[in-house]
């Protein structure tokens, strides 16, 4: 690269992209609890270790220094599993709303026909002799 592909390649890793990947890992370190899995999956741990990487790289830049990446992002295989993550959590939170739908409407059905058949109303008082 050309010293002027580099300050690009700079400007956008420090105003665009670790910004935003300091965001998804802290939302990975935040909410790790909410993963499906039992442990926080390796590809994911690779995604971190990479912008702690880069955060040192951007202290290196901002020293004067060239900088070195020394951790690699996973790549498709992180895309991969948040996508998929993703896919499978969306599918799950349909079936949910779906079966929550279901239960109203039942709900619903029922509260009619006890409305229709007398049940919910409350029985006659008596006077007092």
């Amino acid at each position: 690269m050309t010293e002027e592909q580099h300050r690009l390649w700079r400007r956008w890793v420090l105003t665009v992209f670790l910004p935003s990947a300091r965001q998804m890992r802290d939302a990975i370190v935040d909410h790790g609890d909410l993963f499906i899995e039992d442990q926080i999956p390796h590809v994911v741990l690779d995604f971190c270790a990479h912008i702690a990487s880069y955060e040192v790289t951007a202290a290196e830049w901002a020293a004067g220094e060239e900088g070195k990446i020394l951790v690699n992002h996973p790549g498709e295989e992180f895309v991969a599993y948040v996508r998929e993550s993703y896919k499978s959590l969306k599918d799950a939170q349909a079936e949910v709303l779906l079966s929550t739908a279901s239960i109203q409407k039942t709900n619903t059905q029922l509260a009619t026909a006890a409305g229709d058949s007398g049940l919910d109303t409350p029985p006659p008082t008596r006077a007092s002799p």
